[in-house]
């Protein structure tokens, strides 16, 4: 994101967020008590910070705002607040539940899982530098990073051992693969809507009143007018010449990308620290000596259970990331060979040393010419940002004028007409900030210039709303011929209904040849065949409404007309079924399907796990939460 672009319109942005304060307290009179409090509820004694539960709702706010588009309404916000506070406090009581039962997670699962995340890897493989860079951009440390990071996965552990103990028994498989491999034969005669469109005549008369009496559905949009000033990143143009000395120069700055240190790969086995382990010790290294899998010993004597399926691998390790007693062990090993008992606050580790990766340094002349287009590219996006910050500063103090700083920057000034709130209408590709911003109160009322609006990092524009335009109804002339077509489509499906169940009265009175009673009526008849519930030879529509139909061996058939949204309308006929069976689906595939159900009932018993301990925390909130003063 535009780092350096935000420190450079601090100042406006906290002048600008001032302001808008300023006006709630004028015209709103927020009760300050509101943000003056420091927890938004207790949970069994412990507190949810206030601006924990604000954070939360904001990005609540943004994220629904940003799907659906729309104006945010005062009972939409109280909906949302309440969503969020509920989530903090299940969240809360799940935590205090893991601490309670004695959920642990190892030091190396944390670590390997933190290594893990494809955010902090180049090519594949765990960048300290990296990490350290995107934890300074968030603004949390590596300590805050990493307690979080152990809450979630001891969240992730109790959801594993409860969800891990679900099963299905025999009965309800055989009873899941009886309904959901359900087939059923059917038979259908189709009334093609394009054989009755041509058939019905609409007046003039016809179509304005169906205008009266449906007015609002011909209304044109909210929309306004805006004029904005943009500046993408792709469209500047620079000519950057650059010496050889100015190449090595950023090739010292840069140098640390192009020095990968020494890694090396292990696996251990941790033992509990409060064992004799010395002779568990001399058990493990004369078994291995005498050629037993280091893993199969990993299985018998480890209590890591985040490594014991892998045979207790670590991963590559590089120094700084692991126990410092851990790494001065592993770093002073010959490859191949075990260690003794390694102490740490987990317990008591014995490393194998499975592979060494020797530190390298890429030199000047390999990734010069990558250091020619990163330095070219670096200097479009310092331009950029410059730019970026004269815009900002420039607009604040144009106030509610955009001309002046169009003439100033040399920046053709823009403009749009009926920008319309959901995006129909719209210069802007997935931008639905804009419109919000066009929008809002101060932007919209009092014709200022907007904030900085970043679309993307190489994309920020500026803008004012010059008009709105409201929504009006639009003029018969406009939507006359909509009007016809919808009239004739629900005329043509009324004609073509009407044919279905002429058909459908006439199987009642001859129950015995279909195909003949169906050549009296046009259609497309088709004789009988067997379809599955995923069948795609047959509307969907159609498909679920088959699968709905009551059907026993006594009754000779089941009969229903289903109607298109296009106005196709089917009559179909249910003549037989037949249920799954489950010794017909390959073991394989059984076992799957198997995993799955117990999956989706666990899944269920973990939600209701949930519950139960939302229900049996104890719970306070605080008044200027539940009913804030406005």
């Amino acid at each position: 994101m535009l780092q350096s672009f935000r420190e450079g319109i601090g100042r406006w942005l906290a002048i600008f967020i001032l302001a808008l304060i300023a006006l709630t307290f004028v015209f709103w009179g927020v009760d300050l008590n509101f943000y003056g409090s420091n927890y938004a509820a207790r949970v069994n004694g412990e507190e949810i910070p206030i601006l924990d539960y604000e954070r939360d709702f904001q990005n609540q706010l943004a994220d629904y705002q940003q799907f659906f588009l729309q104006e945010i309404t005062e009972e939409i916000q109280r909906e949302l607040r309440s969503s969020s506070l509920e989530g903090l406090i299940r969240k809360e009581a799940l935590s205090q539940q893991v601490s309670n039962e004695g959920y642990i997670v190892s030091n190396s699962k944390l670590i390997g899982s933190i290594r893990s995340m494809p955010i902090f890897q180049v090519d594949g493989e765990f960048s300290i530098d990296i990490y350290n860079s995107q934890l300074l951009n968030s603004g949390l440390s590596s300590l805050e990073f990493e307690a979080l990071q152990l809450e979630q996965l001891l969240l992730v552990e109790l959801q594993s051992s409860v969800i891990g103990s679900g099963f299905n028994t025999l009965d309800e498989f055989r009873r899941y693969i009886q309904l959901n491999n359900q087939t059923r034969e059917v038979s259908y005669l189709k009334f093609d809507i394009s054989d009755y469109i041509d058939e019905p005549m609409v007046s003039d008369i016809a179509i304005e009143e169906y205008y009266l009496a449906n007015q609002d559905q011909f209304l044109t949009e909210e929309s306004v007018d805006i004029e904005y000033l943009e500046i993408k990143k792709d469209e500047l143009s620079i000519d950057v010449t650059i010496s050889d000395q100015d190449l090595r120069a950023f090739y010292e700055d840069e140098r640390y990308r192009f020095i990968s240190e020494e890694e090396r790969s292990a696996s251990h086995i941790l033992l509990d620290r409060d064992n004799n382990n010395l002779s568990i010790y001399e058990e493990i290294v004369f078994r291995f000596e005498s050629g037993e899998d280091f893993e199969d010993l990993v299985e018998e004597f480890s209590i890591d259970t985040g490594t014991i399926g892998s045979g207790g691998d670590l991963g590559w390790i590089a120094k700084g990331s692991l126990d410092e007693n851990f790494e001065s062990e592993l770093f002073s090993m010959q490859l191949g060979e075990l260690s003794g008992l390694v102490q740490t606050n987990f317990g008591e580790h014995i490393i194998k040393l499975d592979e060494i990766r020797s530190g390298e340094v890429q030199e000047f002349e390999a990734v010069k010419d990558q250091l020619f287009l990163e330095y070219q590219e670096n200097q479009k996006e310092s331009l950029f940002y410059d730019l970026a910050i004269e815009l900002a500063d420039l607009s604040f103090n144009a106030y509610d004028s955009l001309a002046t700083v169009s003439d100033s920057m040399d920046i053709p000034l823009k403009t749009f007409f009926s920008l319309t709130k959901s995006g129909s209408s719209t210069p802007f590709i997935s931008s639905p900030e804009v419109a919000t911003i066009a929008f809002s109160d101060e932007i919209l009322s009092q014709g200022l210039n907007s904030s900085p609006i970043e679309l993307n990092d190489d994309h920020v524009l500026v803008l004012r709303t010059t008009q709105f335009n409201d929504s009006n109804q639009k003029a018969l002339k406009d939507v006359k011929l909509e009007i016809q077509d919808e009239i004739i489509l629900e005329e043509a499906k009324a004609l073509a209904e009407l044919d279905a169940n002429k058909f459908l009265e006439s199987l009642d009175i001859e129950n015995d040849n279909y195909a003949s009673i169906a050549s009296n009526y046009r259609g497309e008849w088709r004789d009988s065949f067997w379809v599955e519930r995923e069948s795609e030879e047959l509307p969907s529509v159609v498909v679920n409404s088959l699968f709905t139909l009551p059907y026993s061996d006594s009754q000779s058939i089941s009969k229903k007309l289903v109607t298109l949204d296009n106005g196709d309308v089917y009559v179909i006929l249910l003549s037989g079924l037949r249920y799954g069976e489950a010794l017909t689906i390959p073991t394989d595939e059984r076992n799957q399907i198997n995993a799955q159900l117990a999956e989706q009932s666990s899944l269920l018993e973990f939600e209701g796990y949930i519950d139960l301990v939302r229900a049996n925390s104890e719970v306070f909130i605080p008044e200027y939460v539940t009913n804030p003063v406005f």
